[in-house]
């Protein structure tokens, strides 16, 4: 069983990204490949939008080539950042139990679900998604004429087109059960965390600060440059 992950991300980001990648490839042994897309020259708008998904569904496409059903694919954020194996442990434990149809992991939508022609929309953030690699090939799979069919089903319920509630729809589309990672995997400051060696197995840090670790940033893509001043290895 592999794991066989795919991200975005664009100049500005690059640090950020390439923390993302050298934290995934210590931590997670059972990685098969790591494939980033520079969107510069794409019009992706970090994922906002039908236009921004179908290029995210034709980076799963591409990677499904390499994946068995058991396999897992994970659609990783730039802004992502692992601090142990914990959280794929946890995915390895999920997968080989091969008969509950558990076909996206991720972190769930807290509060009521949005309704939808599939019922309730179980959706996952687009930051860390895995999806089950026979499920992600059903998904690859889909004909334009399918996904023309999706959107309407969107626009009839008038739901958000940003990529991880395609990706969340799509998955429950195609029959994939849906199973949220417990949250003290990932639910912490990192910033805190860090200075207390507290450390969660993985963070998401989406936000603008204007220090970190008493260092002043413009954002969050300083922070890379902050951990490599601090002589922080993650």
């Amino acid at each position: 069983m592999k794991i066989h992950a795919f991200s975005f991300t664009c100049s500005r980001d690059l640090e950020m990204s390439e923390l993302m990648k050298h934290t995934l490839l210590k931590y997670c042994h059972q990685l098969a490949r790591i494939e980033v897309t520079n969107t510069n020259e794409m019009p992706y708008g970090n994922g906002a939008g039908w236009e921004a998904s179908m290029l995210k569904l034709d980076a799963l496409r591409n990677i499904c080539k390499y994946v068995d059903d058991y396999d897992w694919v994970l659609s990783v954020d730039s802004d992502v950042v692992f601090c142990n194996s914990q959280v794929f442990d946890w995915v390895n434990v999920v997968g080989s139990f091969r008969l509950n149809n558990y076909g996206i992991l991720g972190i769930h939508q807290v509060g009521p679900l949005a309704k939808c022609h599939l019922g309730e929309l179980h959706n996952m953030s687009g930051c860390s998604i895995y999806l089950r690699g026979g499920i992600a090939k059903r998904i690859a799979n889909l004909t334009s004429e399918e996904l023309v069919s999706v959107r309407e089903q969107f626009k009839a319920y008038v739901l958000t087109e940003n990529e991880d509630i395609v990706i969340s729809y799509l998955a429950q589309l195609v029959g994939a059960n849906p199973l949220p990672i417990p949250d003290f995997m990932y639910h912490g400051n990192f910033e805190e965390d860090i200075q207390n060696k507290t450390l969660k197995s993985f963070y998401h840090y989406n936000y603008l600060p204007s220090s970190f670790l008493g260092e002043p940033t413009t954002g969050k893509w300083d922070i890379p440059r902050v951990l490599r001043q601090k002589g922080i290895d993650l």
